[in-house]
């Protein structure tokens, strides 16, 4: 009986050294991205290394839990939230993503981020819907659409949403809020109007003429959606175009 007690006990220790060498690693993996505070992706610069911060990642992927990644989202650290996110994605880690997700629209600390040779500046929160945006369903996705659109975050995620033709009256609303205080230096702005021009309703044609010393591209592609109802009034704006030239 003692044997198997005595037994008991090294397993124990064993299991309880394994744990903390297991935690040691992923603190040290943490706290290097902390000190870099770099999200790199995994080849960066010129002669297309891998930084060490993404090497941190990598050892983040492997040691972490979910629970672990779960409270690295609450960190101080917009880099290691980030990260966190990218392992739990990878890991396809059966979490509740829309919660993430909800979390991300509002998470707007910026972040230094490097890319092959593109040094960039992005807010967090767009990069942790970059990662788990595959994860949510469609109705989800459309709720963190909405809020984004409400919320006038200048997400990358949203610039893409603003290119679709995906419609509901919900998302027109929003969208169309945002396009009523368009101005240059606003960028989604623009793209809202160009997105609230494919439901083609008349109401929105002045929007589009608003736009149309903001940004050419954005306005002549809105144009296309009010082809035949106002041919007279584009034939127009193209000719004072092309004699402007």
């Amino acid at each position: 009986m003692k044997k198997v007690y005595f037994i008991f006990i090294l397993s124990c220790a064993a299991f309880s050294f394994s744990c903390n060498a297991k935690n040691k690693e992923l603190e040290e993996a943490v706290d290097l991205i902390r000190k870099n505070n770099c999200y790199s992706g995994m080849y960066v610069g010129e002669a297309g290394i891998t930084p060490d911060e993404y090497i941190a990642f990598t050892k983040m992927c492997e040691k972490a839990t979910d629970k672990e990644l779960l409270e690295l989202l609450k960190d101080e650290n917009g880099v290691v939230r980030a990260y966190a996110a990218d392992a739990l994605a990878y890991k396809k880690a059966p979490v509740d993503y829309f919660s993430i997700a909800l979390d991300a629209v509002d998470d707007i600390e910026t972040v230094e981020t490097f890319e092959y040779c593109f040094l960039n500046f992005s807010q967090c929160g767009d990069c942790i819907l970059e990662s788990i945006f595959p994860y949510l369903s469609g109705t989800d996705q459309q709720k963190i659409y909405r809020l984004l659109l409400e919320r006038r975050r200048n997400f990358s995620v949203t610039y893409r949403f603003l290119e679709t033709d995906l419609h509901s009256d919900e998302l027109y609303d929003a969208a169309r809020k945002w396009a009523e205080e368009v101005n240059k230096e606003d960028y989604a702005s623009l793209k809202a109007v160009g997105y609230i021009s494919t439901y083609k309703k008349e109401q929105d044609w002045n929007l589009v003429l608003s736009i149309q010393n903001l940004d050419k591209s954005i306005f002549y592609k809105s144009c296309l959606n009010y082809i035949p109802s106002h041919n007279k009034e584009l034939e127009k704006i193209t000719t004072v175009s092309m004699e402007s030239l």
